[in-house]
């Protein structure tokens, strides 16, 4: 419970996303692939998201909260504190 409050409290602070009042926001957290790396902001995944569910008649706002390379940096991280193979 903690976390979905942390997670619209989040939302809201965004980027300037903001949802009309009683609308439900859903935070996509993850790394880049979530994030949609590459690709225009409307076909990543949070944007896909929220256009599926509004197709279905579902008012929300999808905030995209991923953030870009974190499983690169992690990566890099371990390798990094790996023993060098000869």
């Amino acid at each position: 419970m903690v976390a979905i409050a942390l997670g619209v409290l989040l939302a809201s602070s965004l980027h300037g996303n903001r949802a009309p009042a009683g609308t439900p926001v859903i935070v996509a957290f993850g790394d880049s692939l979530t994030a949609g790396f590459g690709l225009p902001q409307d076909e990543a995944f949070p944007a896909q998201l929220e256009k599926a569910l509004k197709a279905r008649g579902q008012e929300v706002k999808v905030v995209n909260a991923a953030r870009l390379f974190k499983v690169f940096r992690i990566a890099r991280t371990l390798s990094a504190q790996m023993p060098a193979c000869s």
